[in-house]
Formats: C-alpha cells, sequence, structure tokens
C-alpha cells in the first residue's frame, strides 16, 4: 500500500470519527445533553486520527512528490483551497479545543469572549467543511474508488451540499448556544 493509499484510509478515519463529533456535539449544544465519556473519546479519536493524517500528509509533502501538478491552473486552486483550509484548521485547532472551557466552569462570558468564540468557531467550521469539501473526492480518486472527472464532479458537488447543510445546522447550535449562555 502506498503512503498516499494509507493516507486516503486515515483521512476516511478521521471524516467518520469527526462526523461522531460534530453529530454528539452538536447535539449536546441543542438538547443540554452531554455524557463526558462519548464526546471526550470521539474528541480524542478525532485528534488521533487527524494528528495521524497530518504526519502523513508532512511526510508526503516534504519526502514524497505529492503528485501536484504545476500544469494545470484549475487543479492548483484547488490544492492551495486545500492546503489553506487545513493550515486555517490546524491553526484555529487550540482555539477550538479551549473555547468551551466556561461550560466546565459554569461561569458567565463577557460579550466579547462570546463574538470572539462565534467567529473563531464559526472560521474553524467553515475552514472544516472546506478542506473535506476538496479532499474527498481526491481519497476516492487515490483509492481507486472514482475514476472519471463526471464522478468526480458528481461526488464533489453532492458532499458541497451536505458540507453546507452541516455547516449551517453546526453554526446555528453554536450561536443558540453561546447567546443563551450568561453574559459577565
Amino acid at each position: 500500500m502506498t503512503l498516499k493509499k494509507l493516507n486516503a484510509l486515515v483521512a476516511w478515519l478521521a471524516m467518520l470519527s469527526l462526523l461522531g463529533h460534530m453529530v454528539t456535539m452538536t447535539y449536546s449544544l441543542l438538547t443540554g445533553w452531554y455524557n463526558f465519556t462519548i464526546c471526550k473519546a470521539l474528541a480524542y479519536g478525532t485528534a488521533i486520527t487527524v494528528g495521524a493524517h497530518v504526519l502523513i500528509v508532512l511526510i508526503i509533502f516534504f519526502f514524497q512528490h505529492d503528485g501536484a501538478s504545476t500544469r494545470y491552473a484549475k487543479l492548483n486552486a484547488r490544492t492551495i483551497e486545500q492546503r489553506v483550509s487545513a493550515l486555517v484548521v490546524l491553526l484555529l485547532l487550540h482555539a477550538h479545543v479551549k473555547s468551551f472551557g466556561f461550560i466546565v466552569a459554569g461561569e458567565p462570558v463577557s460579550l466579547l469572549t462570546k463574538i470572539l468564540i462565534i467567529v473563531t468557531e464559526v472560521l474553524f467550521f467553515t475552514a472544516i467543511f472546506s478542506h473535506v469539501v476538496t479532499s474527498f473526492s481526491r481519497s476516492l480518486i487515490t483509492l481507486g474508488l472514482i475514476r472519471s472527472d463526471e464522478a468526480e464532479e458528481r461526488i464533489t458537488k453532492i458532499v458541497s451540499r451536505t458540507c453546507t447543510v452541516m455547516l449551517v445546522v453546526i453554526c446555528l447550535a453554536l450561536i443558540r448556544f453561546v447567546v443563551m449562555w450568561p453574559t459577565a
């Protein structure tokens, strides 16, 4: 198995874990339900699989030719979007992990902090879904599951629409939760 195929499989594990984490946490934000064991297990599983994905990507990027062509501007734009969205996710990851410490502490939050949490989290989730949209069909190509431009385009449209709906639901749940939290 090539390193790129291994990366595609690890990325799929990361997406599945991320999906579980997002669904449970969105449900928690909407209903107030929270199971520490389930929610943390999904968060840690996501962190581990995403960490493995990042490590493999860095190995491919720095030590192997990553297959990116310099001849096709449209494909390069997609590669740039894929890499920039990944960097934004990595840059905002620490803020995401620390954003909800106020819940555990049960403390009121200032209006400025609420605004910063909302802006940071919306950017964070937008970057995640942008990365998934630009990467999903590529993982299927790498694994040999799709072979035509038409199939790639059709899958990308479906994934894009699905991610857009998920982004809206997550952001609305997040905004509602943060706005309703007591203000300091």
